[in-house]
C-alpha cells in the first residue's frame, strides 16, 4: 500500500502525480477499486480530494505489469535504416516503448508484431535493444532475430553501441564537459528513480557536453550515456540542478502542454553484428524543440 500526500484536485490527477503514472493509468486504478480516500473506496477519477484527506492506493507496483501476448498496430513507424538484420526507427513523443496493462495497444512493441511479426515467444520486448520514457523522442535500434539482439545488448554492456541525447535544461553551466557519475536507485514506494548509494542503487554514468547557453537561462546540452539506468539523464541533471525543460516530475512544468521533457536521443552507434562496420544514425528533434532551443 502506498500513501500519498494531496492538493485540492482530482483523485486520478493527484494519483498520476505521485504514484508517477499517465492520468488514463491512475484512471484505471482508481476504477479498479484500487485507491481509498479516508479508507473509503472511491471509484470516480473526478473525485475532488483536499489537503487533509489520507489518500492510499493498492497495487501500485503492478501498475507496469501486462500481458505478454502482444496484438499488433497498424499504425506506422518512422524507419530511419534496415537491412536483413536490423532496423533503426525514431521513436515520436508520446508513444510508449512497451506495452502497460493500461496501454496495451499503441506502442512501439506493437507496431513491431505487426511490421516483424513477434518471433521471440514471451516476450513484450520483439526485438527492441533498449527502450526510451514515453515523452523522450528519438533513435532506438531493434534487432530482427535473437543473436542479433544478444550480440546488440553486449554491445550496450561493454559501451560499444553508443547513445547521445539533446536536451534542454534550466540554469547556465559554466564548465563545457560535465560527468556525473552517481548511483541511482527506485524511490520507496513510487515509480520515481533517485540519486543515492544505498544497497540496490546501481552505478549510473552520464558524460555532458555544453552545446550553448540560451537566453531565460536555458542551456542546450548533449548528453552520452555510459549506463542505461530508467530516467538517468532526467535524474541526473535534475540533481545537479539542471532540470530537464518542462519535466515535471523531476523538475517543473514550463507549460508546454502535452509535450513532457524536452529530451531527445539524436545519435546512435553501434557495430553492425553482421557486417562487423560501425554504423552512425542522426535524428534532430521536432519544431517545438527547436524553437525553444534557439538563441
Amino acid at each position: 500500500m502506498l500513501k500519498i500526500n494531496c492538493q485540492t484536485k482530482r483523485l486520478d490527477e493527484t494519483v498520476a502525480k505521485q504514484v508517477n503514472c499517465s492520468r488514463t493509468k491512475a484512471t484505471k486504478l482508481v476504477k479498479s477499486g484500487n485507491v481509498s480516500v479516508d479508507g473509503k473506496v472511491i471509484i470516480k477519477g473526478s473525485f475532488l480530494v483536499k489537503p487533509n484527506n489520507k489518500i492510499s492506493v493498492l497495487n501500485f507496483k503492478q501498475i507496469n505489469q501486462i500481458d505478454i501476448n502482444l496484438q499488433p498496430c497498424r499504425l506506422p513507424l518512422d524507419i530511419i535504416y534496415e537491412d536483413d538484420y536490423l532496423l533503426v526507427i525514431n521513436k515520436p513523443k508520446n508513444v510508449l516503448t512497451h506495452p502497460t496493462s493500461f496501454n496495451e495497444q499503441d506502442t512501439i512493441a506493437n507496431r513491431l508484431v505487426y511490421y516483424l511479426g513477434n518471433f521471440m515467444n514471451n516476450t513484450n520486448r520483439p526485438g527492441i535493444v533498449h527502450r526510451l520514457d514515453k515523452n523522450t523522442s528519438g533513435l532506438l535500434v531493434v534487432a530482427k532475430n535473437l543473436d542479433v539482439l544478444h550480440q546488440l545488448q553486449k554491445q550496450i554492456m561493454v559501451r560499444k553501441l553508443q547513445r547521445f541525447y539533446l536536451c534542454l535544461c534550466h540554469n547556465h553551466f559554466d564548465k563545457k564537459k560535465v560527468t556525473i557519475d552517481l548511483p541511482i536507485c527506485r524511490k520507496r514506494n513510487t515509480n520515481k528513480m533517485q540519486v543515492a548509494n544505498i544497497k540496490n542503487s546501481k552505478p549510473a554514468i552520464t558524460e555532458v557536453k555544453l552545446l550553448k547557453n540560451l537566453p531565460k537561462n536555458l542551456t542546450l546540452v548533449e548528453c552520452k550515456l555510459k549506463t542505461g539506468r530508467t530516467h538517468q539523464i532526467r535524474v541526473h541533471l535534475s540533481y545537479i540542478n539542471h532540470p530537464i525543460f518542462n519535466d515535471d516530475i523531476y523538475g517543473q512544468n514550463d507549460n508546454v502542454k502535452n509535450y513532457g521533457q524536452f529530451l531527445h536521443a539524436y545519435k546512435l552507434s553501434f557495430i553492425h553484428p553482421i557486417t562487423k562496420k560501425r554504423l552512425t544514425f542522426t535524428k534532430q528533434p521536432d519544431n517545438i524543440f527547436k524553437k525553444y532551443a534557439k538563441n
